[in-house]
């Protein structure tokens, strides 16, 4: 499989896992979604709303064009950080994957059920992500067809 394939993939299992996570929270009271918890920013709300302040700046500093371009992001203080889209790619799924695990563990301490969050990587897994896919107006020929080779 190739980088963009994987990087394709990895993209539509962050969205899946999103997706899946605002849905449990869907009837979470505001007070508990605004409620201090455990965890690196004090809340789910300030913890959702890092990572979509993350997800814009390192989205906004991308190029489209090829994984192995350059892209300079502008770190403050007069600072430009150089670094390949691929492996900005895979720093943001990453990020996106820590701190949505902390957004998971402080759903726990609600009344809503954290949903399960780990099942939109691999072709075999399939059965427990269509409904999501599905509501997403995805197939899952277009996203895995071409990683089940």
């Amino acid at each position: 499989m190739d980088l963009p394939s994987i990087l394709r993939i990895q993209a539509h299992a962050n969205r899946l896992a999103n997706h899946r996570l605002h849905g449990a929270m869907r009837t979470l009271p505001q007070a508990e979604f605004r409620a201090r918890r455990t965890g690196y920013f004090p809340s789910l709300a300030e913890t959702l709303n890092h990572i979509l302040a993350v997800d814009l700046y390192y989205i906004g500093a991308l190029s489209a064009d090829a994984c192995a371009a350059s892209v300079a992001m502008d770190r403050g203080a007069s600072r430009v950080q150089r670094d390949q889209v691929a492996h900005v790619l895979m720093h943001l799924f990453m990020h996106q994957t820590h701190h949505r695990g902390q957004a998971h563990a402080m759903l726990s301490g609600t009344p809503v059920a954290p949903p399960q969050l780990d099942e939109f990587v691999m072709p075999s897994d399939a059965h427990f992500r269509t409904t999501d896919m599905s509501r997403l107006g995805w197939n899952e020929a277009d996203i895995y067809g071409a990683s089940r080779r």
